[in-house]
């Protein structure tokens, strides 16, 4: 519930490129709140010794090439 009170509030300020990083995951409340939260979603739970770890990104991530590169 807090989680999701402090997201709603600094949304309207994040960029859309923003990467939000969230570890504790499985604290009572946290896992609903990353589920609540809009955007592109990964959870990385072998990362934190088990309490779990989740990125969002808000804009999509789009695979491109470098132009340069080839």
């Amino acid at each position: 519930e807090t989680t999701m009170k402090e997201y709603k509030a600094w949304k309207p300020y994040l960029s859309e490129n923003v990467c939000i990083l969230l570890d504790d995951l499985k604290r009572d409340g946290m896992e609903k709140a990353f589920n609540q939260m809009d955007g592109n979603k990964t959870r990385y739970d072998f990362l934190n010794y088990g309490n779990g770890w989740g990125v969002i990104y808000l804009k999509p991530i789009i695979n491109t090439r470098c132009k340069t590169c080839g």
